[in-house]
């Protein structure tokens, strides 16, 4: 079931997938590029303290690096696409809940 959850430090967004969805993204992948959705979650954090950049205003910028997660879903022939805007760290959780 679809859901959506809102606090002030936490939102969560929930959506069902077809069973054994081919699902894309979420970063850099050392192992398959086509994403395990079998009861697993991916982390994105993204910090780089050591690296500063010039802000012209101090010696010590800030962090210079982000994450832009997308994921893709190719369905039928036919593929979308999610974009989360939001810099924070976040997880993707998959799970086979109600037989998704």
């Amino acid at each position: 079931m679809s859901q959506l959850y809102f606090s002030d430090h936490y939102i969560e967004i929930g959506s069902s997938l077809p069973q054994g969805p081919n699902i894309y993204g979420l970063g850099e992948r050392v192992s398959s590029f086509r994403l395990n959705t079998d009861n697993t979650y991916y982390t994105m954090w993204t910090l780089a303290q050591d690296c500063p950049y010039d802000t012209g205003h101090n010696s010590r910028g800030g962090n210079m690096y982000g994450h832009h997660p997308i994921y893709l879903d190719l369905r039928s022939g036919n593929v979308h696409g999610v974009f989360f805007h939001n810099f924070n760290a976040q997880d993707a959780v998959f799970t086979n809940e109600g037989g998704n």
